[in-house]
């Protein structure tokens, strides 16, 4: 998918709308291959480990096919495919879509977009708030985990995610106050059209005035 405009585009990106969500479904899938190409590579993406012994990195291999052994082979031996199939793929295609969902929204809509600057990217805490959403309150945070209280999460990251939401009313009070753009939303849906919206507008072809080389 194109989720910046720095990304070069691509002709199947002016439907990346329609077929995002369906993407979303595969996160499984994703993290799993992504953590083995991370362990077998010995960083992650370009931050390498440091300390990380060969023998820990084995360990995490062993444990990761031992995951997949119990998770898919172990029901398949025992029940067999017509049985495990579908509640499987249901567990894994409705857990993607939901986990990915929450995840993506959080700083892929227009307002998140449009305050990147290099005068932002001096003040670490504004940069945060910026470039990210919250949305929902208590309730959401009770469900996700306080994934959806996202600029929170990023302000306070070894805050209980229970306290996400008293903290978000102080920190939306102090962003009045000093006039730093805050994005909330009600609930996850509005927060996912913008993005689905948000989607479509990257995936149209830059003119080439805009796109300069990278096209």
């Amino acid at each position: 998918m194109r989720l910046d405009s720095s990304q070069q585009w691509q002709p199947h990106h002016r439907f990346q709308f329609l077929y995002a969500p369906v993407v979303f479904s595969f996160l499984w899938i994703s993290v799993q291959i992504q953590d083995l190409s991370c362990l077998l590579d010995a960083q992650f993406f370009d931050v390498s480990f440091k300390g990380t012994t060969s023998l820990e990195i084995v360990l995490a291999v062993l444990l990761k096919v031992i995951h997949f052994l119990w998770i898919v082979v172990l029901p398949y031996q025992v029940h067999g495919l017509d049985v495990m199939l579908f509640p499987w793929m249901t567990m894994f295609g409705f857990g993607g879509l939901c986990l990915a969902s929450m995840f993506i929204v959080s700083h892929n809509v227009d307002e998140t977009k449009a305050h990147s600057s290099e005068e932002l990217n001096k003040d670490w805490a504004r940069l945060q708030i910026e470039t990210s959403t919250s949305w929902g309150g208590k309730v959401g945070s009770f469900l996700s985990g306080g994934l959806n209280l996202q600029i929170e999460h990023h302000l306070f990251p070894c805050l209980a995610h229970h306290l996400y939401a008293p903290a978000q009313a102080i920190v939306q009070d102090e962003c009045k106050k000093q006039g730093i753009h805050y994005t909330a939303y009600g609930t996850l849906f509005p927060n996912f059209v913008d993005h689905i919206k948000f989607l479509y507008q990257m995936g149209q072809k830059p003119s080439s005035k805009a796109s300069g080389k990278s096209d």
